[in-house]
C-alpha cells in the first residue's frame, strides 16, 4: 500500500524556500558588515535544513505496493512533479551555493575594505599629528611675530624721538645722515657732541635761511657740473665727427676734383678747338685761432681746450687755380687771356660741373654774349649734348643758341607797333 505525500505540504515548504531564498538574494545586495554576513550565513543554513528535510518528507513518501489505476496515474503525476520539484530543489541548491559564494567574495570585499579604512584611520591619525605639531610651531612663530612687532614699535617709537632730537639740536633730518661703517666710541663722541653744541650756542645758532640757501647753491652746482661734462662728452663727440667728415670731404673732394679736370679740359679743346687746361689745387696756410677764454679750472677741460687748438691751428686750406693755354699760344696767367677767351674758359668750367654733377635744370643770363659766331655754334652743340639730363633756361640774343632750343619765349612788336608776348615750339 503506497503512503500518499501531501502535494499541499510540498507546494507551502517550496514557497517558504523560495521567499526565504529571495529574502537571502537582497539580504546579500545590501550587506555591508561582518556581523551581517555571519547572520546571513546561519540564514542559509537553516533554509539548507528546510531543502534536506523536504528531500527526505519526499523520499519517505515513495513506497512500493500494489496500486489502483487511479493510484498509479496520481503517482504518475505526483512522481514528476516531484521530479520537478527535485529539480527545482537543485537548482535552488546551486543558486543557494553561487549565493554562498557571492557572499564569501562580499566578505573577502569587507575584509579588504576594512583594511584600507585601517590604514586610512591610521594615515589620517598621523597626519593629524603632524597638524598638531605644526600648529604649535605656528603658535610659536606667532608668538615671535607679536614680540617682533611690539619690538619694532618701540625701535619706531625711538626712532621717532631721535629725529625730533637731531631737529632741534642740529637742524637736519638724520634720515639724510649716512654712517661710515667706522666704530664708535660713545663717551669720547658724546663730549664732542656737548663741546659743539656749547660752540653753537656761544655762536648764536646757525640761520635757517643761510643752510636752505647752502642747499639750493649746492644743488645748482651739481647741476651745472652735470651740464659741463654732459657739454664736454658733445664737443667730443663733435670732435670726432669732424673728423670723420673731414675725410670723406676730402676723399669726395678729390674725386671729383679728378673728374671735373678731365672734364675741363676735354671741353676747353672743344670750345678752342685745340689747347690744353687744367684745374690746379693750391695750399695756403690759414691764421690759427685761439681760444679767448682761458680754462684753468679742470683738468679735463685744459685737454679739450688743448684739442681744440690742435685742430684749429695752422691747418691749410685748398683753393683751386686754373691754368690754360689756347691754341698758338704760350700763357702762363688768366691775366694774358683776353675777355672772350676768359668768357670760354668760364663756360669750358661750368660745362665740365654740369658734366660731372647733372642738375635738374640751369639758368644760363647771356653767357656767350662775347662769342663770336664759330665759338657761339660750338657753345651750342654742348648745350645740345648736355640737355639730355639737365633743362636749360638760357636768356640770350644769339641767333644759335636759339637755333639750338625747343622752345622760344619772347616779346616782339608787329607792324602796328604794338608789342605782343610769343611762344615757338620748334620741332
Amino acid at each position: 500500500q503506497a503512503i500518499p505525500v501531501d502535494k499541499k505540504y510540498i507546494q507551502e515548504a517550496l514557497n517558504k524556500i523560495y521567499q526565504s531564498q529571495r529574502d537571502l538574494n537582497q539580504k546579500i545586495k545590501e550587506i555591508k558588515t561582518l556581523e551581517e554576513l555571519a547572520a546571513l550565513k546561519v540564514w542559509v543554513a537553516e533554509i539548507e535544513e528546510k531543502i534536506s528535510t523536504l528531500k527526505e518528507n519526499i523520499d519517505n513518501g515513495e513506497v512500493k505496493g500494489q496500486k489502483t489505476k487511479e493510484q498509479v496515474e496520481i503517482e504518475i503525476n505526483g512522481q514528476k512533479e516531484l521530479e520537478l520539484m527535485k529539480k527545482r530543489i537543485d537548482e535552488m541548491k546551486k543558486e543557494l551555493q553561487d549565493s554562498r559564494e557571492q557572499a564569501e567574495a562580499i566578505s573577502k570585499q569587507i575584509r579588504e575594505e576594512n583594511e584600507k579604512d585601517n590604514r586610512a584611520r591610521e594615515e589620517f591619525f598621523r597626519a593629524e599629528e603632524k597638524l598638531r605639531e605644526r600648529q604649535r610651531k605656528l603658535d610659536l612663530i606667532k608668538d615671535k611675530y607679536n614680540e617682533a612687532k611690539v619690538s619694532l614699535a618701540r625701535v619706531e617709537v625711538r626712532e621717532e624721538d631721535l629725529i625730533a632730537d637731531a631737529k632741534n639740536d642740529l637742524n637736519a633730518d638724520i634720515r639724510n645722515l649716512k654712517f661710515d661703517g667706522e666704530a664708535i666710541n660713545r663717551h669720547e663722541t658724546e663730549q664732542k657732541i656737548n663741546r659743539l653744541k656749547l660752540q653753537v650756542e656761544q655762536a648764536g645758532g646757525i640761520d635757517p635761511l643761510i643752510v636752505e640757501e647752502y642747499e639750493e647753491t649746492g644743488k645748482r652746482y651739481e647741476t651745472l657740473q652735470q651740464e659741463s661734462k654732459d657739454l664736454e662728452r658733445a664737443i667730443a663727440s663733435l670732435l670726432e665727427v669732424a673728423k670723420e667728415m673731414d675725410k670723406k670731404i676730402d676723399k669726395v673732394f678729390a674725386e671729383a676734383f679728378n673728374r671735373i679736370n678731365e672734364e675741363f679740359a676735354k671741353y676747353f679743346e672743344i670750345i678752342f678747338g685745340g689747347g690744353k687746361a687744367s684745374l690746379v689745387k693750391v695750399k695756403r696756410k690759414k691764421v690759427a685761432r685761439r681760444a679767448e677764454n682761458e680754462k684753468e679750472t679742470a683738468e679735463s677741460e685744459d685737454k679739450l681746450e688743448a684739442e681744440i687748438e690742435e685742430l684749429e691751428e695752422e691747418k691749410e686750406e685748398v683753393g683751386i687755380d686754373i691754368n690754360a693755354c689756347p691754341p698758338g699760344k704760350r700763357i702762363s696767367s688768366l691775366a694774358m687771356l683776353s675777355g672772350g677767351e676768359r668768357s670760354l674758359t668760364s663756360l669750358a668750367l661750368l660745362f665740365a660741373i654740369i658734366s660731372y654733377n647733372p642738375p635738374p635744370f640751369s639758368i644760363l643770363d647771356e653767357v656767350e654774349a662775347a662769342l663770336d659766331e664759330a665759338n657761339s655754334r660750338r657753345f651750342s652743340k654742348i648745350l645740345k649734348r648736355l640737355s639730355d639730363r639737365t633743362q636749360f633756361v638760357a636768356i640770350t640774343h644769339n641767333r644759335e643758341t636759339m637755333r639750338q632750343a625747343s622752345y622760344l619765349y619772347g616779346a616782339t612788336m608787329g607792324e602796328d607797333g604794338i608789342s605782343k608776348l610769343l611762344s615757338i615750339k620748334l620741332d
